[in-house]
């Protein structure tokens, strides 16, 4: 049985087109506790808020991001997974939207923001803009419940050794079982895990500069 594994990038020392910025720019972030994540507070001891409260730059928006670990997605991808099993999905809502072009391989922002720490001050001061609301069209979250949560029903679990195709050279080692994979199509332990048929359906939508894709075998 064949399974996927998705996470969003997040080392940049080895890519020519984008940083942390743009990475930031793409995903956006959601709520952790009532609080926006920030440059002080991104390691809050909280679960993300349910249903997700994003914060995000509509410029180029994409059809599928990752927020705060949750995997969101636009109507035209949900209207894809009509008829497939074992997939949920949840509404989001759009607490702050804002507008800033960018794009890969531009890096003028470090001329106009300045470094690091001031472009994550910068981030943290985006607000909302309303004008913004009527031109996003709808997003849902697709479900993928903790592997932490699912373990005690399906182990022992399979430890099974993933190259990631964007990553450095360690392989990622992913918990997994065919029963698992059976009865849950998509799970999180980190990065997500995928069965063939949802990876099927996400794929044609996913922007490759900003996620990781790897393989495997149970």
């Amino acid at each position: 049985m064949k399974f996927h594994v998705l996470q969003s990038k997040s080392f940049f020392g080895d890519s020519k087109e984008i940083e942390a910025f743009h990475a930031s720019m793409f995903h956006g972030t959601a709520d952790r506790g009532g609080k926006r994540p920030n440059r002080n507070n991104a390691y809050l001891a909280y679960t993300v808020d349910r249903p997700l409260q994003l914060h995000k730059n509509v410029y180029d928006i994409a059809q599928v991001f990752e927020a705060e670990g949750a995997l969101v997605v636009s109507r035209a991808v949900r209207e894809g997974f009509r008829g497939v099993p074992l997939v949920q999905f949840a509404h989001v809502h759009f607490k702050t939207l804002y507008r800033y072009p960018y794009r890969p391989g531009d890096y003028s922002y470090n001329d106009e923001i300045g470094d690091y720490f001031e472009q994550l001050r910068f981030i943290d001061e985006l607000k909302h803009e309303p004008d913004l609301v009527t031109q996003v069209d709808e997003y849902f979250e697709l479900a993928a419940p903790l592997l932490r949560d699912l373990r005690p029903s399906f182990d022992p679990l399979s430890q099974v050794a993933v190259q990631m195709d964007q990553t450095r050279d360690e392989a990622k080692e992913i918990s997994i079982s065919r029963q698992l994979l059976l009865q849950h199509s998509i799970y999180s332990c980190g990065a997500k895990v995928i069965s063939e048929l949802v990876f099927e359906k996400l794929h044609p939508y996913i922007n490759w500069t900003y996620f990781e894709h790897g393989e495997g075998t149970i």
